[in-house]
């Protein structure tokens, strides 16, 4: 039996590449006859690179080969009839017929597969991990997660699919893995004869079981491994391995005297100030004389092309997957499907048409005026054409149609859509014709890599592919292309290698440079969100057999603390987003740097014993940034206090609530006079609202002329529904929206006054609607700081004694949920004004049931009022402003007088105009994009 192998571990300060060109070429046996397995492909070029250097004469080469692909290797030479590999989404197919089996020997409706499509790329996903760990899956009983009979049919399903692969003479990656895994005599035991202790497996670090598994079988036989770490301590994964194994790694590092790492921090205000500073800092330096010496770490793909046009005088190297969907012709394509989503009836929408015909590609921009003046929401294509002609663009316009919408348009199946790719693919390559400008923008380049890769890798895919003669509605289609697009990724490999080195962090594994320099180290990229397969959420891994999860940051973690203490001299960029920032952004990063380099910056202020945030970040400086920590800190100035105590002589609820959801909007609406910039929706919900509002109103009016007490037989849903449409018939919008568009509404505005119809009491009186009514208070009791408060109720009953005030709301509703019956007090600053925002998220219904008591003739009715909201949204029903067991009426009488004389006394008494108490609040203000407040989005 061989002897087992050994584990080395070289310092991270080591080239360890270049250690294993050493090794490799030191002793007498040939180079040729050792074989050496790597993570990845460009570690493989910087070793044959240093062997290059090191041999000048000829030299035949080990073989030298990631790990994926060995196998793959293994598994065809050993096999006598291999079985195909085929891709994710052809699996994605056979694990779709595999449930969809399922389904029906359970009884359950089978799926279709372009609305079942994402969900069968995350079930491939959880039948690949049971392959990679050598997981057979245990059945699950649940309920509260999507699709449950996935997990209760687990078992099944995975041997199904399994059956069915074998059955078509087909086989995955995770699959093969697992052969050899689980066969490793049979797979491995010729190789490692021959080679016996001549594999070397170089800079591995997170393990499946199945990889796992194989590399226990070489070390066995003699296989010599190589860890790229710090060994005291060790890092956590492999502190794993090691006890896994019950071995003792060798440290074959030399001793290094070499000067610590020397960091560099900048902290910048947007990604071309992060640009701008890398760039002076590499004119700084000497031109680079190896592909080792200086490399450009971008950690979100869309910063690739801004960096490559600032640099385009400098030779750069680019080694990382760029997204498809980020490219010029993606976005093309992405153009002409909202198109065919919203063509309706053989006609187009004037606002897609805008946009295709402003595209570069398209060169119709004349039309575009032409499309306006006619005040047409709809075009059809004989319509289009004689507007087309009248500038003489008419054969443009036919060439648009003829190689883009109508292949669509005809397209039923994904060979079909692959036509129409190839069509729209041949037009857009005609305009990106002249060679000359490759060199001086980047955006060519790029823009025919990217055809490059729709016509080799997803029109193949299409017209290849399992599925690609399955009939799908356009909706499906289109989604079903996203999806598939959205995974695809440029492959862009620099060779041969020269000059500054672009890398994404995994392209650098095993890699060491002398000066590197990270763009976008910010918390939300580095380490960002761990993806969550909603298949196999956390806490249900462990029921079907598997590991929880929790490697990926450790993974990601070592790979950026390796690479950082294998240079010399490192540059750490992130961006400072304002607190306004959108925390969801999958565009933007937040303004947190990344908690690797906190870790960086907390090991240095240990070892200097002291704070060195301070001198080591050095920070952007524009005037942009002092304006907008003004914004931020908007502070009310005298005049703003004089122009608040004029809007208090006569302030509605609307007002009011404005105030407490973000004092800022507040400043901008009303004491600024700035109109609110309304959403590009086509159909005015606003309007809508108000055509319910007023519905209402009629309907009741005409019921409640002769008598008050109302019944609810006495509600009729075709008499209430012809009152809306009486309405909404005469508001501009409803005359220029389609007529499926109207008709979608109409069904909508129909079902839910029918809801609001069943939803009513059986018998109310109704003594009031639209009741206006006002009301003067005055602050802390001053007679000088009078407040004239004013509403209109949507309507009042009486029930059984109770009067009832009730508010018709068409839009969403927070219901408060700390509404107490003890008095406050509160500082007139920031935190005074959450306080006062989580008891009044919605302040107007108490304040309508405020003015109907305080405005009541005799003795106000305290003990015998309540409010509700209506919701015509969803339901019908009327939802109570507070608890039924909480004294409504004491709190009315008591609490609620002195909770306005808070909000009136912060008005006037708090020094800032603050930004947005909770964030959700800024998602839809018209404000947002010029605003730079807590939540503002866009900024």
């Amino acid at each position: 039996m061989s002897e087992p192998g050994k584990i080395f571990i070289l310092n991270p300060r080591e080239n360890l590449l270049k250690r294993v060109t050493e090794e490799v070429l030191s002793d007498d046996k040939p180079p040729h006859l050792k074989t050496i397995l790597l993570p990845n492909r460009r570690a493989g070029v910087y070793l044959k690179h240093y062997m290059a250097q090191t041999v000048r004469s000829t030299l035949l080469l080990p073989r030298i080969i990631p790990l994926d692909d060995w196998i793959v290797d293994l598994y065809l030479e050993s096999t006598a009839e291999p079985r195909e590999q085929i891709n994710d989404f052809d699996a994605s197919w056979i694990a779709f017929e595999a449930y969809n089996a399922v389904c029906k020997a359970s009884g359950v409706e089978p799926h279709r597969w372009d609305s079942f499509f994402p969900w069968a790329r995350h079930m491939l996903d959880a039948l690949n991990e049971f392959d990679f760990e050598l997981v057979d899956p245990t059945d699950v009983e649940i309920d509260n997660v999507p699709h449950p009979l996935m997990l209760r049919r687990i078992k099944g399903l995975y041997g199904l699919f399994g059956q069915i692969l074998e059955e078509k003479g087909l086989i995955t990656k995770a699959k093969v893995f697992r052969l050899v895994a689980e066969e490793p005599e049979r797979f491995l035991g010729e190789c490692v004869k021959e080679m016996g202790d001549e594999i070397l497996v170089v800079g591995f670090y997170a393990l499946t079981e199945s990889e796992d598994r194989i590399f226990r079988y070489l070390f066995e036989h003699g296989a010599r491994f190589y860890w790229h770490a710090i060994s005291n301590p060790l890092p956590r994964l492999y502190r794993r391995w090691k006890e896994n194994w019950g071995v003792e790694p060798v440290d074959i590092s030399k001793d290094c005297h070499d000067s610590p790492t020397r960091f560099h921090f900048f902290e910048a205000h947007d990604l071309h100030s992060e640009i701008k500073e890398l760039k002076r800092r590499l004119g700084e330096m000497d031109s680079p004389r190896a592909p080792d010496e200086y490399c450009i770490v971008p950690l979100m793909p869309t910063s690739l092309i801004p960096l490559l046009y600032h640099l385009k005088e400098v030779p750069a190297n680019v080694t990382m997957g760029y997204p498809l969907s980020l490219t010029g012709p993606y976005r093309y394509l992405e153009l002409l499907f909202s198109i065919m989503e919203n063509w309706r009836e053989g006609a187009f929408r004037v606002r897609d048409l805008e946009e295709l015909f402003l595209h570069p590609y398209s060169g119709l921009s004349p039309l575009v005026e032409l499309l306006r003046e006619s005040l047409n929401p709809f075009f059809h294509r004989e319509q289009l054409f004689e507007m087309a002609g009248e500038i003489g663009l008419k054969k443009e316009m036919e060439t648009i149609f003829r190689t883009a919408l109508d292949p669509i348009i005809e397209a039923r199946t994904t060979a079909d859509l692959a036509e129409a790719l190839e069509s729209i693919v041949s037009f857009v390559r005609s305009k990106i014709k002249d060679p000359s400008l490759l060199d001086s923008n980047p955006n060519y380049s790029m823009e025919l890599v990217a055809l490059e890769t729709i016509e080799e890798e997803l029109i193949p895919l299409l017209s290849n592919g399992l599925f690609s003669k399955i009939t799908m509605k356009k909706s499906g289609l289109i989604r079903f292309f996203r999806e598939i697009s959205h995974s695809c990724r440029i492959a862009l490999e620099g060779e041969p290698l020269h000059g500054l080195q672009v890398m994404g962090l995994l392209e650098t594994r095993l890699i060491n440079f002398h000066t590197l320099l990270f763009l976008d180290t910010n918390d939300s990229i580095l380490p960002g969100i761990e993806d969550v397969n909603p298949v196999l959420p956390h806490g249900i891994r462990r029921w079907v057999g598997l590991p929880e999860r929790g490697k990926e940051e450790l993974i990601l973690r070592y790979h950026f603390e390796r690479l950082v203490n294998s240079a010399k001299e490192v540059h750490i960029f992130w961006r400072r987003q304002f607190e306004g920032s959108n925390r969801q952004s999958q565009v933007e990063p937040t303004g947190l740097k990344s908690r690797f380099v906190e870790r960086i910056i907390w090991d240095l202020e240990k070892e200097a014993k002291q704070p060195v945030e301070d001198t080591l970040i050095k920070r952007s400086k524009v005037v942009l940034h002092a304006s907008v920590k003004d914004l931020q800190h908007l502070k009310k100035g005298p005049e703003h206090i004089e122009i608040v105590r004029g809007l208090m002589r006569h302030i509605s609820p609307t007002g009011i609530e404005t105030y407490l959801r973000c004092p800022r909007r507040f400043f901008y609406r009303y004491v600024m006079n700035i109109e609110e910039k309304k959403g590009d929706s086509e159909i005015d919900y606003g309007e809508i609202g108000n055509a319910v509002h007023n519905a209402l109103e009629r309907y009741y009016r005409r019921l409640t002329s002769k008598r008050k007490e109302v019944t609810k037989s006495d509600l009729l849903i075709e008499e209430l529904f012809n009152c809306f449409l009486e309405e909404i018939k005469g508001k501009r919008f409803y005359k220029y929206i389609s007529p499926e568009r109207r008709r979608l509404l109409e069904r909508s505005a129909y079902h839910r006054l029918n809801n609001f119809i069943k939803n009513q009491p059986d018998t109310t009186k109704v003594i009031a609607l639209e009741k206006e009514l006002s009301h003067r208070i005055y602050i802390g009791g001053d007679p000088a700081l009078v407040v004239v408060l004013s509403g209109r109720i949507d309507r009042i009953d009486l029930r059984d004694g109770l009067y009832v005030i009730l508010d018709y709301k068409t839009g969403l509703v927070d219901q408060p949920k700390n509404i107490s019956a003890e008095l406050i007090d509160l500082e007139m600053n920031e935190e005074g004004l959450k306080l006062l925002y989580e008891r009044f998220k919605h302040i107007q219904l108490p304040l309508y049931a405020y003015l109907f008591c305080v405005t009541r003739e005799g003795a106000p009715p305290w003990d015998s009022i309540t409010c509700a909201y209506v919701d015509l949204r969803k339901s019908g029903k009327e939802e109570l402003y507070h608890n039924k067991r909480f004294d409504f009426g004491r709190w009315l009488e008591e609490v609620f007088p002195h909770s306005l004389d808070l909000i009136f006394r912060h008005m006037l008494e708090a020094p800032y105009w603050y930004p947005a108490p909770d964030l959700v609040s800024c998602r839809f203000c018209g404000y947002n994009h010029g605003c730079f407040g807590s939540g503002a989005v866009g900024s």
